[in-house]
């Protein structure tokens, strides 16, 4: 046989099999240019292992070139007409040779392995199915499996290739693969009977007995592959396919996905080859794979890049990959293409799956549930949209993360993306207006059932579908389920729509406050106030501000929050915004108190409940008798504290508001604590500490910690107290909270001095100090000056102490923290006591006496007094 002619025939043979050569060589193990070449009759004499490779993958004995006659043993093929079929057909033997670049999958091929196992010993027939998006190398991990598992089937190994996603062709009819089937199990093409049921029966005939493993490759559904099964025990069925299989029941089914970093790192190396990766381009190369999806097909292509272009280096990959629009565009060759892939699994889809498929790639976030698809859809009914999400999962063109969540692969995604840009003129922009009116209405609903701030009721009409939130408990979980979502929706919506990003970052500000990271939450305030004020509109900017005054105060950031609600007001006021106004008030009040401006602080307070009376504004009013009942305690009038704080837990629980109970009962717990009534104290702080982790609100959850520790502190438990401010401290650091910090370590240092360990507490005091300092809360630093100086005191250094009290005593006058400044008279007395000076002593003591007992802190008094007798 010429060298023509033997090209001619190994042309057709791979074409009747639907090889390209890359694949061809792929399988074979052979290089591209070497099955090129002999197809082209250019090499005159093949080297016999390449013909042998080649020939096994075909499922021939044995290509060869002795002139005109066939290979040793050779029949003829299934065209009985002398062509390219006349090669001997190895019946039994099919299998395409297994990739040597073949990386993970251990766990997945000895699922397969185990699943023929089990099968095997209780005398079932051994189905499995494995299934995946496209390019994530289903067939190549079957072929991997077979050849690992064909021993134990001596009767034959069987290869079909279904093309249910082949480009360019139509599936292959369950009639074609039983005659192919039939022609590899030897039957004579006249022998073959014409219909599907009967070829069915003979094939299954023709298996019974024996220990054959079918591998059905690239398959389109069930109804495809049920004619093509076994009837009984002794054999195995390998199915591939990108679309779930649900209807075969008896399969173990083994759905697919993207390898992990380090398999997918170490495929690209073997396709790259040997020393093509530098050993300092570890970091470059895993990025490239990232940027691959961790995607084989995408992977290979890119490894192939790699290999046959030396001079391009794995950094300049990913720098195409990374800056390109459409990255898609990058991931093909001459043989292989990942978009192309994809296309023939959209063409496959139904008419409304592909619509939705299509707008899926308008999504600004990473994953969508039905009510969101619904909409953007404009689906009208819930249903409809589970069913088509479900379809698309079912395709292998979604993925499903957790139960009722959908996501596309990265690259699913650009492809998804590539075809929304293709939609008909005026559709994609009134569907992106559907889910981001969807978001922005659901997420201020949500809102208003957990916001501890009022705000203006929601308006506007109702998305077609949305989700039933019937208390707050359902309101968290919808938006922390959708907190990304809400975020990039917020981040498409500010580039060309900036009324409705103000209006998300709104909807988000009790989330952003409550979960942080109060960083991020600040980013998003700050560009929608920007936003807000080039539209214009007072009111808006001056809500918008209260909502970033109120993160920086968590931040300690108390002088920008201040000018943040000057401003604020400023606009309501203009506005004629009475409730925005209101807000702005109280939160102003309650960072004036934090400085030590009380007097300002019930100013403040007195014109916001007269505000909120005006408006009949319930949870405004409860609010600001929280703020006021604070500020009455801290100047030490603790029975007009207990009255507000009770209006405000009155007012909390006719509204519902278990945050806002929450926050009452910690506070009564304080004011319990200080007047010296500590069972009284620990029960409101456990039951604060109850409350708030029913709604999940980790900084009320903080807050009780530290009064909870308080309370145990005082009633002499000092292990429980060290506890609770440990986990107070932890939630604060987790929610970045630095006054929350101080306050977790100004206790935790206390703590452990009054369990006998004042060197241990003091690098927490000082931090503390540190904290305080640095975010210029004055009044407390005040109050961790004073812990700080008493622990110096119990290691003996009265002197030191001495010294710090009186700079407790200047700071305590200047901040009007009574307390405390009782508190550093009654430290210097002590101190000169204890130094011998007791002269000096008395003085000192009983101001801090009189001082205590009017502001009736009964324990301190009760101390002092003990500190004086022991003087006299």
């Amino acid at each position: 046989m010429t060298p023509e002619l033997l090209g001619g025939d190994l042309r057709a043979l791979r074409r009747s099999k639907g090889l390209s050569i890359e694949e061809l060589a792929t399988r074979a193990g052979v290089s591209v240019r070497a099955i090129s070449e002999i197809e082209r009759g250019r090499t005159r004499r093949p080297h016999p292992s390449t013909m042998r490779r080649i020939s096994g993958v075909l499922g021939v004995l044995q290509l060869t070139q002795a002139q005109g006659t066939p290979a040793a043993g050779a029949a003829s093929g299934p065209g009985d007409d002398g062509s390219a079929a006349a090669y001997a057909t190895d019946a039994r033997c099919q299998l395409p040779a297994a990739t040597r670049l073949f990386a993970g999958r251990s766990r997945e091929t000895a699922a397969l392995t185990a699943a023929a196992t089990a099968s095997e010993s209780v005398g079932w027939l051994v189905i499995a199915a494995v299934d995946g998006m496209a390019g994530i190398g289903k067939s190549a991990l079957a072929i991997h499996a077979a050849h690992q598992l064909k021993d134990r089937y001596g009767d034959g190994q069987l290869f079909v290739d279904l093309h249910a996603h082949s480009a360019g062709r139509e599936p292959m009819s369950a009639a074609d693969a039983l005659e192919t089937l039939l022609r590899s199990l030897e039957v004579p093409a006249r022998a073959i009977p014409p219909g599907v049921e009967a070829r069915a029966a003979l094939y299954r005939s023709r298996l019974a007995g024996t220990r054959t493993l079918v591998l059905l490759d690239n398959a389109l559904d069930a109804a495809q592959i049920r004619p093509l099964l076994p009837g009984e025990a002794g054999c195995l069925v390998l199915i591939t396919s990108r679309t779930r299989l649900t209807g075969l029941d008896d399969a173990h089914t083994l759905t697919l996905d993207v390898l992990d970093t380090h398999q997918a790192t170490t495929l690209l190396r073997q396709v790259a080859g040997p020393h093509r990766a530098a050993d300092d381009e570890t970091d470059a190369l895993a990025e490239l794979a990232e940027l691959c999806g961790r995607l084989p097909l995408a992977l290979r292509i890119a490894g192939a890049r790699l290999r046959h272009r030396p001079a391009l280096r794995v950094a300049d990959l990913v720098a195409q990959l990374r800056d390109a629009t459409d990255r898609l565009v990058h991931l093909r060759d001459t043989e292989r293409d990942v978009t192309a892939v994809f296309a023939t699994s959209y063409a496959r889809l139904p008419e409304a799956e592909r619509r939705l498929f299509r707008l899926l790639g308008l999504l600004p976030g990473d994953d969508i549930d039905a009510c969101a698809a619904a909409n953007l859809a404009d689906l009208g009914d819930l249903r409809t949209a589970e069913e088509l999400l479900e379809s698309l999962l079912d395709h292998n063109l979604l993925l499903q993360h957790q139960a009722g969540r959908y996501r596309l692969h990265d690259l699913v995604r650009a492809y998804a993306r590539t075809l929304a840009g293709q939609e008909a003129p005026g559709a994609a922009g009134p569907a992106t207006a559907r889910l981001l009116d969807y978001y922005q209405h659901t997420a201020r609903c949500a809102q208003a059932l957990v916001t501890s701030t009022p705000r203006l009721p929601v308006e506007g009409p109702a998305p077609r579908v949305a989700p039933t939130l019937a208390d707050r408990t359902a309101a968290w979980a919808w938006l922390r389920t959708e907190r990304a979502n809400l975020l990039a929706a917020f981040g498409r919506a500010a580039t060309d729509d900036p009324l409705r990003a103000v209006r998300l970052a709104g909807a988000t500000a009790s989330l952003l406050a409550t979960d942080g990271p109060w960083d991020e939450a600040i980013t998003v305030h700050t560009t929608a106030a920007g936003l807000a004020e080039g539209l214009r509109l007072p009111a808006v900017l001056g809500t918008t501000l209260t909502d970033l005054a109120y993160v920086r105060a968590l931040t300690g950031d108390f002088t920008g929050a201040a000018a943040d609600l000057d401003v604020a007001l400023d606009h309501c006021e203009r506005a004629g915004a009475h409730l925005g106004h209101a807000n702005a008030l109280t939160l102003l009040a309650q960072i004036s108190a934090f400085t030590g401006e009380r007097a300002l602080a019930e100013r403040h307070l007195h014109h916001a409940i007269v505000r909120y009376a005006r408006l009949d504004e319930r949870l405004g009013l409860a609010n600001a008798h929280t703020q006021r009942g604070t500020v009455y305690r801290l100047n030490g009038d603790y029975p007009a504290a207990e009255r507000d704080l009770h209006a405000a837990l009155a007012g909390y629980e006719a509204l519902g508001h278990q945050e806002g109970q929450a926050t009452a009962l910690s506070n009564l717990g304080v004011v319990h604590e200080t007047t010296g009534d500590y069972p009284t104290a620990t029960r409101y702080q456990q039951q604060a500490l109850h409350l708030h982790r029913q709604a999940g609100n980790r900084i009320g959850q903080a807050r009780a910690f530290l009064g909870l520790g308080q309370a145990y502190a005082h009633a002499g438990d000092h292990f429980a107290a060290i506890d609770a401010a440990r986990q107070a401290l932890e939630l604060f650091r987790e929610l970045a909270d630095p006054n929350g910090q101080g306050n977790a370590l100004g206790n935790l240092g206390y703590f452990k001095r009054l369990a006998g360990d004042p060197e241990d507490g003091l690098p927490d005091l000082q931090d503390a100090l540190d904290i305080f300092r640095r975010i210029g809360a004055r009044g407390n630093e005040a109050w961790a000056l004073d812990l700080y100086a008493g622990t110096v005191a119990a290691t003996g250094d009265h002197a030191r102490a001495l010294r710090l009290y009186r700079d407790v005593l200047d700071l305590a006058r200047r901040t009007h923290m009574t307390a405390v400044e009782a508190a550093a008279h009654a430290g210097i007395g002590e101190c000169y006591r204890q130094l011998g000076r007791v002269e000096d002593s008395g003085g000192h003591l009983d101001q801090a006496l009189d001082m205590f007992r009017n502001l009736g802190l009964k324990t301190e008094a009760a101390r002092v007094r003990a500190s004086l007798d022991a003087s006299s």
